[in-house]
């Protein structure tokens, strides 16, 4: 899968959600500048019926700043959990004094 995206002006962040396999995907993120990057990935956790909690979002990937013309790899799990196909957030943020920003993500299964 491939996720591109510019930001620029009043827009600092993109927030992607997709449902996604429970498993293992490894990613290669893209600045393509001119400015810095941070990216993030979570995963949403769904309360059970009952459950006097609310539904939130939880970090599966710590949060990386990046500057232009540098790329990130890594890896993130899906763990099982009440859905068949889990909702997971790619955040994508121009980070503060850059006047933008634009990224390209691939990710696949592992």
């Amino acid at each position: 899968m491939i996720i591109t995206g510019e930001l620029k002006g009043v827009d600092y962040g993109d927030n992607l959600v997709q449902g996604l396999t429970p498993g293992t995907y490894s990613y290669t993120l893209t600045n393509l500048g001119p400015g810095w990057l941070a990216f993030k990935v979570e995963v949403l956790t769904v309360a059970e019926l009952g459950d006097d909690e609310k539904s939130k979002w939880h970090t599966i990937e710590e949060k990386s700043k990046i500057r232009e013309g540098s790329e990130l790899e890594g890896q993130f799990t899906v763990g099982e959990g009440t859905l068949s196909r889990p909702s997971v957030r790619f955040n994508f943020n121009r980070e503060f004094l850059s006047k933008k920003t634009s990224y390209k993500l691939v990710y696949q299964s592992a």
